[in-house]
């Protein structure tokens, strides 16, 4: 049974062998052609470049900032220049100069922003048009407001308990002497419900400074060419190889059915 599949095996290499043998000039021609144009396409075609931008974002959920991002997706991908130049706010020059947008927004806070880009020149505009988008959306910008004003609420009642309680301290020194040693506990008590007040307004304080629209951190973009003379080589001759087998099995297959025929 074993001496059988090597019998088998080595039948079919052979099979192989002969006809790559057989077509080798259609290989080799085919081939030949695939790189010429692979290295014309590099020389000639149009280059564009890699960019990651990282934006800080408002306190949304990821997913929801990830959707909002799926229509300008979308016209960029279908080439829908004028819609994308009136979304950025930019002209529609700019608007051509984006190939693909990607966002990752699996960190926490941040969304990073992949840029594909056939010109450097526009890098300013496209920036701040796409953070326009985001920030003029009504959803984030509703939802910015109404944190907001919760906590600037929930600070100003915060603030009008600690003037009570100061008044209320106050009022328990003035009316205190040596022996009222249950107003030296009644003012101990204030003094903590006070302090613990003032750390709720300490952290609502620090919330209301973490609101913001979304804006770029990283100012210094790094462009990556994405033309590559190495990289379009090597897919010029896996292109050019299997063409090149499909045309020799079709050939085969002609010849087969032309014998059959007979």
């Amino acid at each position: 049974m074993t001496e059988n599949k090597e019998i088998d095996i080595i039948g079919l290499i052979a099979k192989i062998v002969v006809f790559l043998k057989k077509h080798i000039v259609v290989i080799i021609v085919v081939t030949l052609l695939s790189v010429l144009v692979g290295i014309l396409e590099f020389y000639l075609g149009k280059n564009h470049y890699e960019v990651n931008l990282i934006a800080t974002s408002p306190n949304v959920d990821s997913e929801i900032v990830y959707e909002i991002a799926e229509p300008i997706k979308y016209y960029i991908h279908n080439e829908m220049y004028d819609t994308v130049a009136q979304q950025l706010s930019v002209d529609i020059e700019v608007a051509k100069c984006i190939k693909k947008i990607e966002l990752d927004t699996s960190l926490n806070d941040a969304v990073i922003i992949t840029l594909n880009l056939y010109s450097k020149d526009y890098i300013q505009e496209i920036q701040n048009g796409l953070m326009n988008y985001f920030n003029e959306i009504p959803y984030f910008k509703s939802q910015l407001t109404k944190r907001q004003n919760e906590i600037e609420t929930y600070i100003s009642v915060l603030e009008q308990e600690i003037d009570d309680l100061n008044k209320m301290q106050e009022a328990v020194l003035g009316n205190m002497d040596d022996k009222n040693n249950h107003k030296m506990i009644s003012v101990g008590g204030l003094f903590s419900e006070m302090v613990v007040i003032y750390d709720k307004k300490i952290e609502l304080e620090k919330e209301y400074k973490s609101l913001h629209y979304f804006s770029l951190v990283n100012n210094n973009v790094i462009f990556l060419s994405q033309k590559s003379l190495k990289k379009n080589l090597l897919l010029s001759v896996f292109i050019g190889f299997f063409v090149s087998l499909l045309i020799g099995l079709g050939l085969e297959t002609t010849k087969k059915i032309r014998k059959a025929i007979k």
